[in-house]
């Protein structure tokens, strides 16, 4: 998955199926097996990109085969991605529906949808994503993310209670799903019942246990509850979590100290 966004699913390739499908082939000559595994390992290398947040470089790499391949869908699902990191999601969804035309797969169709809600066309990709689930998507590797997508349509489009059923829909295909179970968090969170907040988000903890945002999260209630010292025992905990990131335990310690010196609420900007 590509790291645009953390709250919305979209996907890189169908690389690895692909990968398994060229190989498996008997009818390939040497040299066209030849240039397909040269194919692949270009497309790897832009998946590479994507995902450590190089569009620029992906896209750089990209404008040349898509011009010499322009009938790979894999190569335009990797050109619409690569729009949608750009956050030009009109151009993206030009390249995704080509994809999904070409090659219409569960992940294309996800992706496709993906565009339509950084488009806030929340109803239509409301439609379309309830469409590919009522054709029926059980052979899919992933069912729950197509939930996932509209609830968090319904969540932009300000229709909470949609939004949760979803969410909740996506929990029960898939309980362990760390970006759904914090999703759903932060919406209780935004709606202002801490008590449905903080059960989601000691689950998220619990689902990941190197992950900071739940823990800045469960700190953050228990200060603005009165009761500093859970929230430093909650962060000091955290800090004993074998391979933490860097980052986040200077993060932890930042949160102890300014905890530490409060009263009952912490200035943190909480979001």
């Amino acid at each position: 998955m590509a790291r645009f966004r953390l709250n919305i699913y979209i996907f890189a390739s169908t690389f690895t199926l692909a990968l398994s499908g060229i190989f498996g082939c008997q009818h390939l000559d040497e040299e066209a097996t030849k240039q397909q595994e040269i194919l692949n390992t270009q497309m790897g290398i832009i998946i590479n990109y994507l995902n450590t947040g190089k569009p620029v470089k992906a896209h750089k790499e990209l404008r040349p085969l898509l011009k010499e391949h322009p009938d790979n869908a894999e190569l335009q699902n990797l050109m619409g991605l690569t729009y949608l990191a750009f956050k030009k999601p009109r151009m993206a969804e030009k390249y995704l529906r080509n994809a999904f035309k070409i090659k219409p797969t569960p992940a294309f169709g996800l992706n496709l949808g993906s565009s339509l809600i950084e488009q806030r066309r929340y109803k239509q990709a409301v439609k379309l994503l309830k469409g590919f689930k009522k054709e029926g998507i059980e052979e899919y590797e992933f069912p729950e993310r197509f939930d996932h997508n509209i609830a968090l349509a319904y969540e932009r489009a300000r229709k909470p209670k949609q939004a949760i059923r979803y969410y909740k829909s996506a929990l029960r295909l898939n309980p362990n799903n760390y970006v759904t179970i914090m999703q759903l968090a932060k919406l209780y969170e935004k709606l202002k019942r801490p008590k449905s907040a903080s059960r989601y988000f000691e689950l998220a903890r619990r689902t990941c246990l190197r992950c900071y945002e739940p823990v800045r999260f469960i700190a953050l209630h228990h200060a603005r509850a009165g009761n500093i010292k859970k929230a430093i025992a909650t962060l000091e905990s955290y800090k004993s979590v074998q391979k933490v990131h860097q980052k986040d335990l200077q993060a932890a310690n930042e949160l102890i100290s300014k905890v530490s010196g409060l009263g009952s609420t912490p200035k943190e900007n909480h979001r």
